[in-house]
């Protein structure tokens, strides 16, 4: 079959219509790209919207404040995107003149692009023959073509790579490549496949002998672990000003940059005496437990490698000393809490804020 001629014709006539595909603008493929990575489209368009809105060129992104990306971004997760994103921004301007560079090496000599990233931008800005295998693309070839290794697996990658390059269109490269992505996306799904309309029925090895819901295959993944996080806002009025003690996230973990408060960071759930014999040392003083007010509503908030399981609790403090002691001992920022949105926090932060109508 004509693998390429047959998917391109089911491209033009079943194409999605997204907003980074009107012009070949690498700039605005890249960071689509950098969005989409773990983001659902319906999702991620939005926040690709806002990007171009406030930044409308790479050298507006590579000169905002960081802070300012980290708002932008709040809620799609993954944070080291949007690092990676701002610094991605000021290596092109300041190496590459604020261009985008145009060969598949010199893009993937850029922070936070991979392989994958580093094909779509040299294939859909600039037409170059260079196959972009997502997720989708994965499911495509091994139903179509009956590849049998698990795709998480190297010699997966290596064996689709191949198979994609001797497939591609090298004349209209971006075209084959968006024709695939799309085709997995809404046609060739995960389930519930559209087998009855496809182009490639006839010669489809997965549904010639029925394994559309065994392929792709994929090696089982570690177990996600848990983590119990025990958050304490405390709280301080002083001359009709309520004012609240946040901390950016500095280690090498899960929303560095991002703000949170007091916290406890826990492998195990604690009960309540566990969590105020830690608070107190954390602190370097004790509260009385009647001061402490516990959220009626617990959340769970689960990322690619672990399940987060998260408490939250207010107290008010009235000395303003007191409030000193713990910013000596914790390094906090003292804020008025009428600014907290103006400050980066994660989604789960935002999801409290929104139920208990703190701020």
């Amino acid at each position: 079959m004509n693998f390429s001629k047959l998917l391109i014709d089911w491209y033009n006539a079943n194409k999605r219509s997204l907003p980074w595909r009107e012009a070949n603008d690498a700039y605005k493929i890249w960071l689509s790209e950098i969005i989409m990575q773990q983001t659902r489209i319906e999702q991620g368009t939005s926040y690709y919207l806002k990007f171009v809105e406030h930044f409308p060129t790479v050298q507006d992104l590579a000169h905002a404040a960081e802070e300012e990306v980290l708002m932008l971004w709040q809620g799609l997760g993954y944070y080291s995107r949007a690092r990676n994103l701002h610094a991605t921004a000021k290596q092109i301007v300041n190496e590459f003149g604020g261009k985008f560079p145009q060969t598949i090496e010199q893009l993937q000599t850029l922070k936070g692009v991979g392989e994958y990233t580093a094909a779509a931008i040299a294939s859909f800005a600039f037409n170059l023959p260079h196959p972009t295998i997502d997720g989708n693309v994965q499911r495509v070839l091994c139903r179509a073509f009956g590849l049998h290794e698990a795709i998480n697996t190297g010699a997966s990658k290596k064996e689709l790579n191949n198979l994609a390059y001797k497939l591609i269109d090298t004349t209209q490269a971006a075209t084959f490549n968006q024709a695939l992505m799309d085709f997995g996306s809404i046609h060739c799904k995960a389930q519930n496949p559209l087998c009855n309309s496809c182009p490639f029925s006839t010669e489809c090895y997965a549904l010639r002998e029925n394994k559309i819901n065994v392929l792709p295959l994929k090696k089982k993944a570690l177990a996600k672990q848990d983590r119990f996080l025990y958050y304490f806002i405390i709280l301080h009025k002083e001359n009709n000003h309520t004012f609240v003690y946040i901390k950016q996230r500095t280690e090498k973990d899960i929303w560095n940059k991002l703000y949170d408060f007091p916290l406890i960071d826990s492998k195990t759930a604690l009960n309540e005496p566990q969590q105020l014999e830690i608070l107190t040392t954390m602190l370097g003083f004790s509260i009385p437990k009647q001061q402490i007010k516990t959220f009626d509503k617990n959340y769970k908030h689960i990322l690619s490698h672990q399940t987060l399981f998260a408490t939250f609790y207010t107290l008010t403090i009235q000395q303003s000393a007191t409030f000193e002691q713990i910013n000596s001992k914790q390094n906090y920022t003292k804020i008025n809490i009428q600014n907290i949105l103006e400050y980066p926090f994660p989604k789960l932060i935002h999801n409290f804020f929104n139920d208990s109508q703190l701020v």
